[in-house]
């Protein structure tokens, strides 16, 4: 039954986040706001004791969302490593932490929990690049279409 519980909020708050998105004309991707937004409320309920519609929140369900949240995480930061970071160092190095991070919330393991973070902060601070999304290959890629621009008007 709780499985069922956490589809049903997956799909209503990805239904806000669009709903949101068209109000505010700001983007959120409505999946990762649904399935985020699904395990942060799971999560809370378990710790305070809360059983929504008196069914007991079982871990193995917000483990599993926040398990894809942590993937989808390190896909996303794909899109700004730093030249010398390939996709797959950066999975590698981030993801199994990231991991840790999950398993440590759910044992309620909070020493081990902030270990895994800041691993994690730390593996991001090294592989991405903030506030850029040009990474190593496409830099002769840009100078071409600039030079494209420049010779087109």
């Amino acid at each position: 039954m709780i499985i069922i519980i956490a589809l049903i909020s997956i799909y209503t708050i990805a239904g806000l986040a669009v709903l949101f998105g068209r109000v505010t004309g700001k983007r959120l991707c409505p999946i990762c706001a649904g399935v985020s937004g699904t395990w942060i409320w799971m999560l809370a309920a378990y710790f305070v004791g809360w059983s929504p519609f008196g069914v007991h929140i079982d871990l193995f369900v917000p483990a599993i969302l926040m398990g894809g949240s942590v993937v989808g995480i390190a896909y996303q930061a794909e899109k700004y490593l730093a030249p010398h970071i390939t996709p797959l160092a950066w999975k590698m190095a981030f993801t199994p932490f990231g991991f840790l991070a999950v398993y440590s919330v759910t044992q309620a393991w909070w020493w081990i929990l902030l270990l895994a973070v800041v691993v994690m902060f730390v593996t991001a601070a090294l592989c991405v690049r903030f506030g850029s999304r040009i990474g190593g290959g496409d830099t002769r890629r840009i100078e071409n279409i600039e030079k494209k621009m420049e010779q087109c008007c």
